[in-house]
């Protein structure tokens, strides 16, 4: 249980700046994105892996950049991303440029859902990140065709079952739970559990049942029906041929 990280990211917490010398991952309330950033330049550079000192340029240039391309299919406009150091205030804050501007927008100024996409966009790269990733509607503050990024974006995060463990493939899996179509349909059948509340004998409980489909590794026995199912989100999740 020690590897769960419920995820409840606040605005007044992803936009806290960094104290110099912070290393710490982006946590469940999204702090220390800009800390993250910094310590994965600072990983493949020359700097030493702790303490105050500047990450090589060019890392810095690469991990900001990569951050920037993920961020820009989630949020439309984004041109460019970069950590400051404020040597008045003795901290680090994230900064995002938008296409067609000349000004660098501080945490203050972005929206809260530019901020969460960033916190996830950290985290996805952080090798240290949580090994189990909890999420609750995760398409809150993002326009309908941006979730099949967003999906692609959390698929990365988890292991890929198919490739060996390692630094490029942590050991992470994702749980996030959806009231929306459009992410369902973004998902693999054997990867849904549809959950109901129903009522019995002894009141209210839930009903958790997977879709069923064909060759599951799943006992489908009991699986959610296509027609039913398919009420519900309008169409299908990706996958098998799903059973009637």
């Amino acid at each position: 249980m020690a590897s769960w990280h419920s995820v409840h990211l606040e605005p007044s917490s992803l936009r806290t700046p960094d104290r110099f010398g912070e290393v710490a991952p982006v946590d469940e309330h999204g702090r220390h994105i800009a800390a993250t950033l910094r310590r994965l330049a600072r990983q493949t550079g020359k700097a030493p892996a702790g303490g105050n000192g500047a990450p090589a340029a060019a890392e810095m240039e690469r991990v900001c950049t990569e951050a920037a391309n993920q961020l820009s299919r989630l949020v439309d406009g984004v041109d460019s991303v970069r950590v400051r150091e404020d040597e008045a205030q003795q901290h680090y804050v994230v900064e995002v440029r938008f296409r067609d501007s000349a000004l660098w927008m501080p945490p203050r100024a972005l929206s809260d859902g530019t901020l969460r996409y960033l916190a996830l966009v950290a985290m996805q790269m952080d090798a240290r990140s949580s090994r189990v990733l909890c999420i609750e509607e995760p398409e809150n503050g993002i326009e309908p065709r941006g979730i099949p990024a967003l999906i692609t974006l959390l698929r990365d995060y988890a292991v890929d079952p198919d490739e060996a463990v390692g630094a490029d493939n942590p050991l992470r899996q994702v749980v996030l739970n959806s009231h929306s179509p459009e992410v369902l349909k973004q998902l693999e059948a054997s990867e849904v559990l549809f959950v109901e509340a129903v009522r019995g004998p002894e009141g209210r409980s839930a009903s958790i049942r997977p879709v069923a489909f064909m060759d599951s590794w799943r006992n489908s026995d009991e699986g959610v029906p296509l027609a039913y199912f398919s009420q519900w989100i309008d169409g299908m999740p990706r996958g098998q041929a799903l059973l009637g």
